[in-house]
């Protein structure tokens, strides 16, 4: 078997001997505290509903169903900026990270760090596009090689081109303006903000489910702290309340769409037509005469056929939330 020597000579033997080589080849120094220090200390970034805080919300109780299970030491953790918990690979003060998903088996293979032996549950991704112009799983798997699509999403290798989200709220506002093609997160945080500020114009679709995991270092201290949360995951989950806690955190796929279409009035409830009803909604402006009204119902006026079918397509958005009810 042939032996090949390193590329780069690591002096003194001392500081080879204080460092571990990633998973892809980083090399990840060792904290100053002892390896097997049983209190775990983690950093999360901030999720909109699900993990706002490490003292309360979806995420820091399940933090807390898994620190029941773990008897041997402390489970916590703290909010941090979004490239200290995924970009820097300092393992100071910060023995685990989270929240991040496996896209595959060995994904870690590719990662300055190692993913935990145990998922803490399923996450549902979603393909968050413009309506205008929507997307698919395929049609983004599809042409992965042309970088054909502007996809922002976690920074992860998805096996096709993509930037990262440093902040969610605003990659969706830029898609509901279509100045990107899609954005893929997780269903729960982004539902939230789509509902929030009202983005109509975004198109959703089911990606994947993937498993939702920590992840540490790839050095001596992150072996031990992958081998003890792991093990306080697993009884967790033999306990049943794994389950309980993680429903709080994600569900599985929910079909709905931010803007539904117009459904027309039944024709019965029209006394002369629905479209001089949809039309009686329009904006006043110097080419539309103002409409009479009779009986508590907008009469029917003549109306160009562009002008109907433009209110057609309206979405419900333009029109009152109230309608005035109908006279006999």
């Amino acid at each position: 078997m042939a032996i090949y020597a390193p590329k780069t000579l690591c002096l003194p033997l001392a500081l080879c001997a204080a460092q571990a080589l990633a998973c892809n080849g980083t090399t990840t120094p060792e904290p100053s505290s002892p390896v097997d220090a049983p209190d775990l200390h983690g950093i999360a970034v901030f999720l909109p509903q699900v993990l706002e805080s490490n003292e309360s919300g979806p995420f820091a109780e399940l933090l807390k169903t898994i620190a029941r299970h773990y008897p041997e030491g402390k489970i916590s953790f703290e909010i941090k900026p979004v490239k200290r918990v995924y970009l820097d690979t300092d393992a100071r003060g910060a023995d685990f990270r989270f929240p991040i998903m496996k896209v595959r088996d060995s994904a870690d293979g590719a990662t300055p760090y190692q993913f935990s032996h145990e998922m803490m549950g399923k996450v549902t991704f979603v393909l968050y596009s413009n309506q205008a112009k929507p997307l698919r799983k395929i049609d983004i798997l599809r042409t992965a090689n042309l970088a054909r699509y502007a996809v922002e999403a976690p920074p992860v290798n998805w096996g096709f081109p993509s930037k990262s989200v440093a902040n969610l709220e605003l990659s969706l506002k830029q898609l509901n303006l279509g100045r990107v093609d899609a954005v893929l997160w997780a269903q729960e945080e982004a539902d939230y903000l789509v509902r929030k500020n009202k983005l109509s114009h975004i198109h959703r679709e089911h990606f994947d489910d993937f498993p939702d995991v920590l992840f540490m270092s790839c050095n001596r201290r992150g072996d031990f702290v992958n081998q003890a949360i792991s093990r306080a995951i697993r009884a967790a989950r033999a306990s049943g309340e794994l389950q309980k806690a993680y429903a709080r955190v994600h569900l599985p796929y929910q079909d709905w769409q931010p803007a539904e279409p117009l459904i027309p009035p039944e024709p019965a409830l029209c006394p002369t037509t629905c479209a001089a009803r949809a039309g009686s909604f329009w904006p006043r402006d110097s080419s539309r005469p103002a409409l009479p009204a009779a009986h508590g119902v907008v009469a029917a006026t003549a109306r160009p056929r562009h002008a109907a079918a433009r209110d057609a397509r309206l979405p419900l958005a333009h029109f009152p939330r109230r309608l005035a009810p109908f006279e006999a």
